[in-house]
């Protein structure tokens, strides 16, 4: 290996193309950039991996679409080469502060280093067009194509999605939410215990009664503070607390959370002074959750291994229900699922919420609360489905219900559901 490879090995924008292949291979896109990450020390160079991972994967086909463009036999190309003109035409028109010259400059040498001086030349005049592009609507239209392949360009969404979302909700609701979708959503923390946050008073963007959001550019100044603070948090989106804190009776009871996954919702039910057993049928999660709640200081009923359709347990004053989802209310912070999910996972993944509900609507006392919770916008898991639980149930009543509103970048549904 020559030295200018090995250079070029090291280089943040190939380990970006590392990740990337990672996570078309089926990999969590998050799980994939953490393992690159804990091997870089400047704060710089996990900055720029972690745009330019989740830049690719917010807009894919997109991205595509430009470069391909340009290129007749685009299909032949290896995926390395693939991904590379992606990220380069990503940081080209996206990344302004990144000099062109640097993007293809790099681009054209990796190119060269790994397949040679004539795919290094197809590289480099691509770019080089793309790099004086004005990028306009009409550019996503030039071959004439139909509306929903239009669309599916200029908000960079599977076809199938924005076929769905467009009869599923409607024009105005579906293309505000692809809209928002494709910036990044702010960060956000749900704190251990309460906390002075007097002087980060400008950098907080929104507060809710267990944590809050941080504006954009501010993130390293909020989390110097708590770190000197000593302010334990846990990275958790401001409108995962929003819903089910909207959801939660101020009276203390039980609530078993019956899918909790890695703990965020029963970090919220303990800070907010709910008694909490938490289960999942995941045991890696579990393990993460008791690490985490320990870490937290959270005291936790129980921490136990359970299918959410055989809970071991008697009736009880109310359980949470985070039930699996097609988790396409989150995309924008969560991009790489709208490439991995299918039309058909909505059907199949209602049928599990379906079962879920009915296997717990015995375990809840009379009196007694199901809080059902999704991070989609699809009605089929959402109104419908509670919908058409109701009518299963009539010994159930809707007592709150909360829709997606389509105009956030994070979407969720949640629903409280009293035994009468």
């Amino acid at each position: 290996m020559t030295s200018t490879l090995l250079s070029l090995k090291k280089e943040v924008r190939f380990k970006a193309i590392q990740v990337i292949k990672s996570t078309l291979k089926g990999e969590d896109l998050q799980a994939a950039l953490d393992n690159t990450l804990s091997q870089l020390l400047d704060t710089r160079d996990k900055a720029l991996l972690t745009e330019l991972s989740y830049g690719y994967f917010r807009y894919k086909n997109q991205l595509e679409f430009i470069w391909q463009r340009f290129i007749k036999k685009s299909a032949h190309l290896p995926l390395e080469i693939n991904i590379l003109l992606s990220t380069a035409v990503y940081q080209l028109l996206y990344l302004s502060k990144i000099p062109a010259y640097a993007v293809i400059s790099w681009s054209v040498e990796f190119s060269k280093q790994n397949y040679g001086e004539k795919l290094a030349g197809l590289v480099n005049a691509v770019l080089r067009k793309i790099s004086q592009l004005s990028l306009e609507e009409d550019f996503f239209k030039q071959d004439k194509a139909d509306t929903l392949t239009f669309l599916s360009r200029k908000y960079a969404a599977p076809t199938w999605l924005v076929r769905y979302l467009l009869k599923d909700l409607g024009e105005e609701k579906a293309l505000k939410f692809l809209a928002s979708s494709l910036s990044r959503p702010l960060s956000s923390v749900l704190l251990a215990k309460n906390c002075d946050l007097s002087a980060l008073r400008e950098a907080i963007e929104e507060n809710t009664e267990v944590g809050f959001s941080i504006k954009k550019g501010r993130e390293e100044e909020v989390f110097r503070f708590l770190e000197a603070k000593k302010c334990l948090f846990y990275n958790q989106s401001i409108e995962s607390q929003k819903i089910l804190l909207s959801l939660l009776e101020e009276k203390d009871h039980l609530v078993w959370d019956a899918c909790a996954g890695s703990g965020g919702k029963s970090f919220i039910l303990s800070r907010v002074n709910k008694k909490v057993i938490a289960s999942d049928i995941n045991w890696k999660r579990l393990c993460f959750l008791k690490k985490e709640s320990k870490r937290l200081g959270f005291t936790l009923m129980g921490v136990l291994r359970a299918s959410a359709y055989a809970l071991p347990c008697a009736q009880v004053e109310g359980i949470l229900l985070d039930v699996p989802c097609s988790g396409l209310g989150v995309i924008a912070r969560r991009p790489d699922i709208k490439w991995k999910r299918k039309e058909e996972d909505i059907l199949n993944l209602a049928k599990i919420q379906k079962k879920i509900l009915s296997k717990v609507a015995s375990r809840v006392k009379k009196g007694g609360k199901i809080y059902y919770l999704t991070c989609t916008l699809t009605r089929k898991e959402n109104e419908l489905q509670i919908a058409e639980f109701l009518t299963a149930y009539p010994q159930f009543s809707l007592e709150k219900q909360i829709l997606p509103d389509c105009s956030r970048q994070e979407v969720f549904f949640g629903a409280c559901l009293h035994r009468k």
